[in-house]
């Protein structure tokens, strides 16, 4: 998952440096690391994918998106703790592309980041949510940080799309309105 990267002020290149910063994210790079060292000793490829923000149908219901359209749809106050944070979210429908396309085609090993390559600011998620549902919400933060000082964690997917040929993604819009209506 895109957690192995330690900075999130910019776009994520592969070829960033990770850092472990808890057991899950040393977990991840200690197989990495074993991957890298013994892929040609065993003589199989290797293809570490990583995740950005997947959502869709049947997301855990504490994950942002289902938060707010469960939590507007019961007229509940919102509260997001870093508005202005800006994360890149992909539709699950595009990440099972990623995976189908990994299997059938022959690529060379490595890491490569699946996301939609755009960051969205996670105020914008719920003015979309808003928009759909026809619903205005008080909106409250309890401890609202500077605009300046938001991360900005987004991937840069152009070795990816290169390589996976995946076309055309589901925007935000739309995924965010499949979510809605088959509730």
């Amino acid at each position: 998952s895109c957690f192995e990267y330690s900075r999130k002020k910019e776009f994520c290149k592969e070829s960033d440096k990770c850092v472990a910063t808890d057991y899950f994210t040393k977990s991840k790079l200690s197989l990495l690391n074993w991957l890298k060292k013994n892929h040609k000793k065993y003589d199989v490829s290797y293809l570490w994918l990583r995740i950005f923000y997947a959502y869709g149908l049947y997301q855990r219901k504490e994950s942002l998106i289902p938060y707010l359209i469960n939590n507007l749809k019961k007229n509940k106050k919102i509260n997001i703790k870093n508005p202005h944070t800006t994360l890149d979210f992909i539709n699950v429908e595009d990440v099972s592309k990623y995976f189908l396309k990994a299997i059938k085609i022959k690529c060379n090993s490595g890491i490569y980041n699946v996301g939609s390559g755009k960051g969205i600011k996670l105020i914008k998620i719920l003015k979309i949510i808003e928009q759909k549902l026809n619903i205005k919400t008080s909106f409250i933060n309890d401890k609202y940080e500077n605009e300046n000082n938001m991360m900005i964690f987004t991937a840069n997917t152009s070795k990816s799309k290169k390589v996976f040929k995946i076309g055309k993604q589901i925007n935000i819009e739309e995924g965010i309105t499949k979510i809605i209506y088959a509730n």
